[in-house]
């Protein structure tokens, strides 16, 4: 219901603006199609939901209760997961996960004035304006400066990197209450433009001890970095360079492993960036327990956010927001650390197996040379690395 001149419908005429493009005429008739068309036709569609879809919707949210829901939700965790896993496996592995973070947390916590007070210092980061930027471009400004210093690390990991290069937006105000903190926009397969690491015009949604793992995560060296780089890979059959949806474990894994190389980038030697590493962790970690919670075991919404508000330090409305994406889409949420675990499998498997002869930067490239697979054909794929590196070892011996 915004009047049309702040509407997010003419967010590109306020961009090609300051970019010292004006298109005034056509933004007169932007303004007016907005009046006269898209907002009554949302008034339409809003009005058909409340009015006609809503009395036909079950009061439960659990997938479970649905006709075969129970044989449904084993579906879709085979399906985003991309493993055998089990609901009732994750959920225990979940909350496992969520105990050995949260004594990590704990640590740092006492270590910096609030010993045994998690709460405390979670209330801290919460309310101490140190960790706000006063507005959305002071955010865009320090993230772009964070980008670069991650640019200066990217070759001394990675072997393969993309002719596809990526710039940094803020998320307009009209949709920033309503979307991730932050959010890659990946190139086009064809190449015609960058992509787009988003991040919210709302400070409050963005504290500056999740710039690192948020950035590592969404920009280079995760989703930007390698999307472009499978975007590249013209040798691929086309329901896998245009599928990249279908392969959520191996994408958002990915995604995760890279909030963790900030250790080895030398980005958490601040306690409170460490924590904010921690913070992602536990975010996707409890989406183990509320995502099977919900589907599994019965959970209304409200326990589903009582449990993340006791174990995170987001903001209400980010988890609100959380716990209705996980009722919108059973399972997809559990793909994320269920990729992580493998990921970090594999780097343990090689480091172990290997020995002197392993080298992170390969490992890296042999990751992401993979395209998108499922986790069991990334296991053989990294698997056949390392025998070849052993045979190759053993072959020079000789």
């Amino acid at each position: 219901e915004a009047p049309p001149e702040k509407s997010v419908w003419l967010g590109p005429f306020a961009r090609a603006s300051a970019a010292g493009r004006i298109f005034d005429a056509e933004e007169t008739v932007m303004q007016s199609l907005i009046e006269n068309e898209i907002r009554p036709a949302y008034r339409t569609w809003v009005d058909m939901l409340r009015n006609e879809y809503a009395s036909y919707c079950r009061d439960s949210i659990a997938t479970s209760e649905e006709p075969d829901g129970d044989a449904y939700y084993r579906f879709l965790v085979r399906y985003y997961t991309s493993s055998d896993l089990t609901p009732e496996t994750i959920h225990i592995k979940g909350c496992e996960e969520v105990a050995r973070i949260a004594d990590a947390m704990s640590a740092i916590a006492s270590a910096n004035g609030y010993p045994d007070d998690l709460v405390g210092f979670r209330s801290f980061l919460a309310n101490d304006d140190q960790f706000y930027e006063s507005s959305g471009q002071r955010v865009l400004e320090q993230i772009g400066i964070l980008c670069k210093r991650i640019d200066r690390k990217i070759p001394e990991f990675f072997g393969r990197l993309p002719r596809m290069t990526y710039g940094v937006e803020s998320v307009p105000e009209g949709l920033a209450a309503h979307v991730p903190p932050a959010y890659a926009q990946p190139n086009p397969p064809n190449g015609t433009s960058s992509g787009i690491y988003w991040v919210t015009s709302l400070p409050e949604r963005c504290p500056s001890y999740l710039h690192v793992p948020l950035t590592l995560h969404e920009a280079w060296p995760g989703h930007l970095m390698h999307i472009a780089l499978m975007q590249e890979m013209q040798e691929l059959p086309a329901f896998r360079r245009y599928g990249l949806a279908n392969y959520t474990a191996y994408i958002e894994g990915w995604g995760l492993y890279c909030e963790q190389l900030g250790h080895d980038f030398g980005f958490y030697s601040d306690p409170y960036a460490h924590y904010g590493c921690l913070e992602m962790e536990m975010w996707r970690a409890a989406r183990l327990v509320v995502d099977t919670g919900i589907h599994m075991k019965g959970w209304s919404r409200e326990k589903a956010v009582s449990y993340m508000t006791a174990n995170l330090s987001l903001d209400y409305a980010t988890i609100e927001a959380e716990v209705d994406r996980y009722i919108g889409m059973p399972g997809q949420a559990l793909a994320y650390k269920v990729g992580e675990f493998k990921f970090k499998e594999l780097r343990n498997r090689a480091s172990r197996d290997m020995g002197q002869s392993f080298n992170l930067r390969g490992l890296h490239d042999r990751f992401l040379n993979a395209g998108p697979v499922t986790l069991d054909l990334l296991d053989e794929h990294v698997q056949g690395w390392i025998d070849s590196v052993h045979q190759n070892t053993h072959g020079a011996t000789v």
